[in-house]
């Protein structure tokens, strides 16, 4: 390589390090910097979702926009941009309002807008509440500082006041609409709709005739201005000529058809026709009055009848007249089979009754989550409130209620009785208290065991017995007096026998004494089934017959402040005294026993929870832990290890607690006593050999 080359291979190479370094020097500062937290990365994957919704909604690709909104508020819930584009799709996907608004009102909740989105978010929400009969609520969102100004905003306003019936205001919205959206027939749509029984008013007449000299400007991006403008003409040529301009256009719907069959554009058999075919989808009960009121041919009267008897189809309700449906039956054989009722129209039932050739059964009431089975209707048979868990049978023919009536339809000129749905206004469910008065029995679901449920039986609301179950499978009785629990039988291990026998007090004041509060509220989950329920309750003693010969041989009192007495009768003929028993107090023990023959009473001393001597008339005795068993005490002299194996080998085949005289090896006998984990043994001479136990 010459010189030259090696001066320009210097050079380059001072060039590249100055290059490179640079690059380097920053690489470093990365890497030593600490690493992004997650926080960080999740809003970058929430912002590449929220452009990639955006993306999809330019599209149209709806599914597309609400599944990457969800999966980006999935990342990071603060970005209100997320959650209004999220809204936007499940209104274009038809979800339910509830639904929407809780989406709308995470938006406007959230700051940090990353376009300024938030007067969008506004305007849907006040849209959406006034379809959900919140005019008022939708006014003041419009209405807040800054004022939204458009007319979108408009329109929702005229909205509201039409639906609150606040007319005067309304009408000045759509003639400045006239004036300042010349393009938006939605106002004249709107005015057509609502003032449809309104015709005598001289303002309405007038500003009828107005808009329907005018109608062209509208009526190619919404016909529907066609047909309801026929009901305002006072020209017959005029109503004819507005109502086949719409039919012209291939569209046809129930208004149409019953204003071309009053209008005499078309027969009662061709209506007929078409009310038959719509009622495939639903069809519209007011506009079936209408119809049905228009007929005169007898021969088509018979037609509807039959139709009508045997009707099988939806009709549909709009029982507030606010434009929107909250009412739908479901017919069979002539009568409702189902019905659904959605009093603010957020899509989320306010009740759905089923029925049984038009007679309410059961009847569901979604957001409370509770269902009301029926005997003659009205009559409430059963109430269960499923999200508490409470099944509650009531007293026959004692509680009436039910959220509709069930009406005749005035279709007399038809000589037919057809029935319909009636919502009554403003009703609630009894409360707790008046159901529990009219039940005879309360079922609901318990903690003590795995699907374990508790069935009160109940006299003026006022629980007398409980049986308690698993699976269906009663385990347990209690029973009550002034309705506080006194005592329960249980059966432990499932086998028939009711060998435990719980009792119980009842003091708010002293119930402290014997359990905590976590202790209190866990007790009455599992025993009445909610932690409120008769609070104040505790056990005081446990009676257990463990061989289950129908009489008591083991026993534990609670004395509170964490004492107890735990005893035992093993006499073979249980005389209800103990023979052994543990007084225990916090971390204290006393164990002592009946001697056998002498019916000395012997006191086992502990310390550190470990047996250390015993006490007995005859003053006090040291105990020495056995060599080879460590349970295994010895009063005063161990023994050998055979004699220990024996007494260990008597307590595994059987392994009760218990008193014992046993013969053993050289001709010797042996007390031995078992309290507890404990086993106690000292040489005995004296006395006739005796074995008592549990």
């Amino acid at each position: 390589m010459t010189v030259k080359l090696h001066k320009i291979f210097a050079v380059l190479t001072i060039l590249f390090a100055a290059a490179v370094m640079p690059v380097f020097a920053q690489t470093e500062r990365q890497f030593s910097s600490a690493e992004p937290r997650p926080e960080a990365a999740n809003r970058r994957t929430a912002l590449i979702c929220l452009e990639q919704g955006k993306d999809a909604k330019a599209l149209g690709h709806w599914v597309d926009v609400y599944e990457k909104s969800s999966l980006g508020v999935a990342y990071d819930a603060h970005i209100p941009d997320l959650w209004l584009l999220r809204a936007e799709s499940a209104a274009e996907l038809n979800r339910p309002k509830v639904e929407i608004i809780s989406y709308v009102e995470q938006a406007l909740s959230n700051r940090g807008w990353i376009q300024n989105g938030i007067d969008a978010a506004r305007l849907l929400y006040a849209d959406l509440l006034s379809d959900t009969c919140e005019w008022k609520k939708s006014l003041a969102v419009l209405d807040s500082e800054p004022k939204l100004m458009s007319n979108d905003a408009d329109f929702v306003r005229a909205k509201d006041y039409y639906r609150s019936g606040n007319l005067a205001p309304a009408r000045t919205i759509v003639r400045n609409a006239k004036t300042l959206y010349p393009d938006d027939g939605r106002f004249q749509l709107l005015f057509l709709q609502r003032e449809r029984n309104n015709t005598g008013s001289r303002e309405v007449a007038a500003y009828a005739a107005s808009l329907l000299k005018t109608h062209t400007l509208w009526s190619g991006e919404y016909p529907e201005i066609l047909v309801q403008g026929a009901h305002y003409s006072s020209s017959d040529e005029e109503r004819i000529r507005l109502l086949k301009a719409y039919a012209a256009q291939g569209l046809s719907d129930e208004l149409h058809t019953v204003l071309s069959l009053r209008y005499d554009i078309i027969s009662e058999n061709t209506a007929f026709e078409y009310m038959v075919g719509f009622a495939e989808k639903g069809l519209m009960y007011d506009h079936l009055r209408e119809f049905v009121s228009l007929l005169k041919t007898p021969e088509v009267k018979t037609k509807v009848k039959e139709w009508l008897g045997a009707f099988a189809g939806v009709l549909i309700f709009d029982t507030n007249h606010d434009g929107i449906a909250d009412l739908s039956a479901e017919y069979k054989r002539g009568r409702a089979s189902f019905i659904r009722y959605d009093a603010n129209q957020d899509g989320l039932s306010s009740w759905q009754a089923f029925c049984d050739f038009g007679v309410p059964f059961s009847l569901t009431l979604p957001e409370k989550e509770i269902t009301l089975d029926y005997g003659i209707y009205p009559s409430l048979s059963t109430l269960t409130d499923s999200k508490h868990g409470i099944v509650y049978e009531l007293t026959a023919d004692s509680a009436m209620w039910t959220p509709l009536n069930i009406v005749l339809a005035p279709f007399e000129n038809l000589g037919i009785k057809f029935f319909i749905p009636s919502p009554k206004g403003n009703i609630s469910l009894p409360k707790e208290n008046v159901i529990l008065a009219f039940a005879s029995s309360m079922k609901r679901a318990t903690s003590e065991r795995t699907n374990g449920t508790v069935r009160f039986s109940l006299l003026d609301g006022v629980p007398q017995t409980a049986v308690y179950y698993q699976d269906d499978v009663p385990y347990a009785y209690g029973f009550f007096e002034n309705g506080r629990l006194q005592f329960r039988s249980v059966d432990i291990d499932d086998d028939g026998f009711y060998e435990l026998t719980e009792v119980y007090d009842f003091s708010v004041s002293k119930v402290n004494r014997f359990m905590s509060a976590a202790g209190q509220q866990k007790l009455c989950e599992d025993l009445f089934g909610s932690k409120d329920v008769l609070a104040g309750t505790y056990c005081t003693q446990m009676i257990h017959d463990s061989n289950k010969d129908g009489r008591p041989d083991s026993f534990i009192e609670f004395l509170g402040n964490g004492e107890r007495i735990v005893s035992w009768d093993i006499d073979p003929e249980p005389d209800g005294l103990w023979d052994i028993r543990s007084i225990i107090k916090g971390d204290s023990q006393i164990d002592q026993f009946i001697h056998p023959v002498t019916k000395e009473e012997i006191t086992i001393m502990n310390k550190n929870g470990r047996p250390v001597s015993i006490v007995s008339p005859l003053g006090m005795q040291p105990i020495i832990q056995d060599e080879f068993f460590a349970n295994l005490y010895w009063i005063e002299q161990p023994q050998k290890y055979e004699i220990s194996q024996q007494v260990m080998n008597y307590f595994n085949l059987s392994p009760s607690q218990g008193v014992s005289i046993l013969d053993i090896i050289d001709g010797k006998r042996l007390l031995v006593v078992h309290i507890g984990d404990y086993y106690f043994g000292e040489i005995f001479d004296g006395g006739k050999v005796v074995t008592e136990t549990e």
